[in-house]
């Protein structure tokens, strides 16, 4: 079992449920406005997630000695199902097999490096130790997901 700890407070259970979503819908404002920006400045913000990373559904997640503030979060998932390279917006579902649900792990306490705080966030790090990312444990054909 794993124990979960959050990396910043949570909106009082008292707040309105309005207030709470409204915080979660200026934080997703704010992200999409600096993905634009750097977008147009040709500077896209890049993860890469290992293939070392994914695992099974029921399989234990195992923390690293270094994991000091684990956290997770469920993420929507496609999987593909052949490799695409430069495909349209039209045709980018013929290339994806499934939809699935991946549990996204991170080590909270190494987003930030303390060692080179000059490049900011190490997501490679913090969110891609072995088994970080369980998926499934269904996959609905593409077909499916889009309906």
């Amino acid at each position: 079992m794993m124990s979960i700890h959050r990396s910043s407070p949570a909106p009082s259970p008292s707040a309105p449920s309005a207030h709470r979503a409204g915080r979660v819908e200026e934080a997703r404002a704010e992200f999409a406005e600096v993905l634009d920006r750097r977008a147009r400045e040709d500077l896209p913000y890049v993860f890469i997630g290992l293939p070392s990373a994914i695992t099974g559904p029921y399989d234990d997640v195992v923390l690293p000695s270094w994991a000091a503030q684990p956290d997770w979060e469920p993420e929507p998932a496609a999987v593909i199902a052949e490799p695409a390279h430069r495909v349209s917006m039209e045709e980018a579902l013929e290339y994806v097999a499934g939809c699935t649900i991946a549990s996204d792990l991170t080590d909270r306490a190494t987003v930030f490096r303390q060692d080179m705080p000059g490049i900011g966030t190490d997501w490679l790090h913090s969110t891609n130790a072995p088994g970080f990312t369980p998926l499934g444990p269904w996959i609905p054909t593409a077909r499916r997901c889009s309906a």
